[in-house]
């Protein structure tokens, strides 16, 4: 075989022993387990979750679909219009579904997001004025419970079985706590100064029970005493 010019043989084996000195080829290794914060894109160690209310989604109440026109007229409001097209074919089958289609019948129109407490107050008025919505039931939605936490509710039957102590935010469950933290430290109040008018040495670590039992107590052995 010959050798291109000024390719000769003490060349080739340079080459090939120059390939073979260097380092081998590092494949990238794909990080496993859990990430550090400054290998996951978009990461801010530094952010702190911050509760906003706004924006937010509503969900419209159901609407009554009248016709086909009625419909092809909400289609076209909420950007939805039949995906096939109008072509032949396409037409064809827009056709079809309208002359197959069963009215009146009931639809979930989609949700819609409001930015601010105005926003969200004229949106439920404009549902009521309709007959088709109630002020605070617009659902599914969120409810907040000082000691239970978060639960969706999809219904208003689903939002009165959740039972009392239930609010639109946290911020008025976080609020509920407090007012009953405080009625109760009120009502401990009262309870000590009633069992100091009977004579009774209270001890502050006694609870309301506690102080229920001797007050009765109490007054058992006074009206004793009397009769």
């Amino acid at each position: 075989m010959e050798l291109p010019q000024g390719l000769t043989p003490e060349v080739l084996k340079n080459i090939q022993d120059f390939m073979a000195s260097q380092p081998a080829k590092q494949e990238y290794v794909r990080p496993s387990g859990l990430l550090k914060s400054d290998q996951v894109r978009g990461v801010n160690p530094r952010y702190r979750y911050e509760y906003r209310e706004y924006p937010k989604a509503l969900t419209p109440p159901k609407i009554t679909i009248r016709d086909a026109n009625h419909e092809r007229q909400l289609r076209n409001s909420w950007h939805m219009p039949l995906p096939w097209g109008t072509d032949d074919d396409g037409k064809a089958l827009t056709a079809n579904y309208y002359a197959e289609a069963v009215y009146p019948r009931d639809v979930q129109p989609p949700q819609i997001v409001v930015n601010n407490a105005q926003e969200e107050a004229a949106k439920l008025a404009e549902w009521r004025v309709d007959g088709s919505g109630a002020k605070g039931s617009v659902y599914p939605k969120w409810l907040f419970h000082a000691e239970k936490g978060g639960q969706m509710v999809s219904s208003r039957d689903a939002e009165i079985a959740l039972g009392g102590g239930w609010f639109d935010t946290p911020a008025g469950a976080l609020a509920s706590l407090k007012k009953e933290a405080a009625s109760a430290s009120d009502s401990l109040d009262g309870l000590r100064e009633t069992a100091v008018a009977l004579g009774i040495g209270v001890d502050k670590r006694w609870g309301e029970k506690r102080l229920r039992d001797e007050i009765e107590s109490a007054e058992a052995a006074k009206d004793k005493v009397a009769a």
